[in-house]
């Protein structure tokens, strides 16, 4: 009688540890999600992207979705070549680009791994 009592205690104690890990385990990872939520939120109303977002949109407005793919697949076409260095650098010249390459730090994989 006194083994299956023990044995019991045991199972309990070893479920409360489990339980207690797992909860701890879930904040963190809580915790995690949140700020990478806010992060992101944080460079969404960042006016310098935000404004280079509306600048980008309005280059599709009015027009069909087939002028669209074809503007795409032309970049996509040129992209990483020669002939498209101007609009990369451009890209890479923006006041967005500079924004957003201020705050990928925080983003990138190494700085995402859990405590």
């Amino acid at each position: 009688m006194t083994i299956a009592r023990t044995d019991n205690a045991l199972k309990r104690t070893i479920g409360s540890h489990f339980r207690a890990v797992a909860q701890m385990s879930a904040a963190q990872v809580a915790d995690f999600i949140h700020e990478r939520v806010t992060e992101v939120r944080d460079l969404a109303i960042d006016l310098a992207v935000a404004d280079a977002v509306d600048v980008a949109n309005k280059k599709y407005q009015g027009r069909s979705d087939a002028e669209i793919a074809t503007a795409a697949q032309r970049i996509e076409e040129t992209w990483n070549t020669p002939a498209d260095d101007a609009l990369a650098n451009e890209i890479l010249s923006s006041r967005a680009s500079r924004e957003l390459l201020a705050n990928t730090s925080s983003l990138t994989p190494s700085s995402c791994a859990l405590p």
